[in-house]
């Protein structure tokens, strides 16, 4: 049996792949039973290499077989992702994005990569009024909030309400985003 010393970063990494795929859990207990080892931290330096190796490799396969992890890129954000894509400078910013991380396509995105782009897409500049189309704020709700916002209250309101949906402008929010904002006010709501 193994006396330890697996050093609390490989420790912690093989901790975040099983967290990341349960099923990997079941390779390590394999490993460990194989192995006659107790626990994660009774590994060696050597081993929990080994254990590291066998998990990034089994992960990888899955991938390979279509088989999502909870690492990768859920189904809501690829569709978001899509959605954003309403002219050329934004579908040219995701091929570059890609390209980049060495991606063929978006489903190959982490969570994480997925939560990058779309915060760099819902950071671009809003598309000019001819290239707005439907989804976006019409023009009709653009002027209701322009014309609401007359006091301090309102206008905080609305500062809130697009850095919550990380815009930079209400030109940037989307139609539904533009109703939300409007009953919010409406409302009252805080």
């Amino acid at each position: 049996m193994t006396t330890g010393g697996a050093t609390k970063k490989q420790a912690a990494f093989i901790n975040k792949l099983i967290s990341q795929d349960i099923s990997l859990n079941e390779v390590l207990e394999k490993y460990l039973l194989h192995h006659n080892i107790a626990r994660i931290s009774d590994l060696s330096v050597k081993e929990a290499s080994e254990v590291i190796g066998i998990l990034k490799n089994s992960g990888e396969k899955k991938h390979s077989r279509g088989e999502t992890t909870a690492n990768d890129a859920s189904h809501k954000q690829l569709s978001f992702i899509h959605d954003l894509q309403v002219n050329e400078e934004r579908s040219s910013h995701v091929s570059t994005f890609l390209e980049a991380r060495g991606k063929k396509a978006l489903e190959e995105l982490s969570s994480s990569e997925a939560s990058d782009l779309i915060s760099d897409l819902k950071g671009m500049p809003a598309m000019d009024a001819e290239n707005r189309g439907s989804r976006l704020i019409s023009s009709r709700q653009l002027k209701f909030i322009s014309s609401m916002q007359k006091t301090d209250q309102i206008n905080e309101k609305v500062l809130r309400y697009l850095k919550k949906v990380r815009k930079g402008s209400v030109e940037e929010l989307y139609s539904w985003e533009a109703s939300d904002l409007i009953s919010s006010i409406r409302n009252r709501d805080p």
